[in-house]
């Protein structure tokens, strides 16, 4: 539970830099291409180009770090899920013969798992969603 509200709280402000980020790009692009006959004018194509390309380089690594934000995340969950399963599947396996069919566990197990990483990746797709 923890580490859900750090996840989101994490997530929410990456996702506030990247959004402020952005607009500072949409910014600049607007002000260049309005300006566009002053740049030529004064010969400042070069540094006009620089400071896009700045804006750029500044906006990918706050894309960065929300990509890698949700990609601790799924490791996180896969992780779960894999220890989910194992205990699950030991459980199977030591539970006496005849008290179920080893095949209907596996797929009640299995089915599970799926269903509980499905419910949490759709979770974190809606919530990222929402908030760009």
């Amino acid at each position: 539970m923890f580490k859900q509200r750090y996840y989101f709280a994490l997530a929410k402000e990456v996702m506030r830099i990247n959004g402020t980020t952005k607009s500072s790009i949409a910014n600049h692009v607007a002000e260049t291409v309005a300006g566009s006959m002053t740049i030529r004018a004064f010969k400042k194509e070069g540094r006009s180009f620089e400071k896009n390309l700045g804006l750029i380089d500044f906006n990918a690594s706050a894309f960065f770090h929300s990509f890698a934000s949700n990609e601790w995340l799924i490791q996180r969950l896969e992780t779960i899920s894999a220890v989910v399963l194992t205990t699950a599947t030991l459980c199977i396996v030591m539970l006496p013969s005849g008290t179920f069919t080893s095949g209907e566990n596996l797929v009640i197990v299995i089915s599970e798992i799926t269903l509980f990483e499905y419910s949490n990746y759709s979770k974190i797709i809606i919530f990222l969603t929402l908030k760009q």
